[in-house]
């Protein structure tokens, strides 16, 4: 299996950021020679924290939302990810968004999870490591 990375909603927040350190490891790994990965979960996450919070306008989030999309792996949430996602809440004590980021990365065969949300260096199902990338 080649290395693929999944993303968390918050790493996509940095980019957006005043915090040059987190914005910088953030774009190194999406720039990296791995595919990146990220679900319409982690696009609807993000453009939902930007505007509520007005980091950017609906415009400005259209489009970084279609640079992402057109750039990025996108998985579509289905059914077989929520039915994932609660199988990990069951094995592995994950809240339900954090389950069904986990879902879609363990479900697009990544092996690498970034996200500042979960346990760092922990391995689910065998399969995909979640790392925090600013540990």
């Amino acid at each position: 299996m080649s290395d693929k990375l999944f993303l968390d909603t918050n790493l996509f927040v940095y980019l957006i950021s005043s915090d040059m350190r987190r914005k910088n490891i953030v774009r190194d790994i999406i720039l990296s020679d791995m595919q990146v990965c990220i679900s319409t979960q982690v696009l609807s996450e993000f453009a939902s924290t930007c505007t509520r919070k007005k980091l950017l306008g609906p415009g400005e989030c259209i489009d970084i939302v279609r640079v992402l999309s057109d750039s990025l792996a996108v998985m579509p949430v289905d059914a077989q990810t929520v039915i994932k996602s609660l199988e990990l809440i069951g094995t592995h004590s994950l809240s339900f968004w954090d389950g069904m980021i986990a879902a879609a990365a363990i479900l697009n065969q990544c092996t690498v999870l970034y996200s500042e949300d979960m346990q760092h260096g922990y391995l689910l199902e065998n399969q995909v490591r979640i790392l925090n990338p600013f540990v």
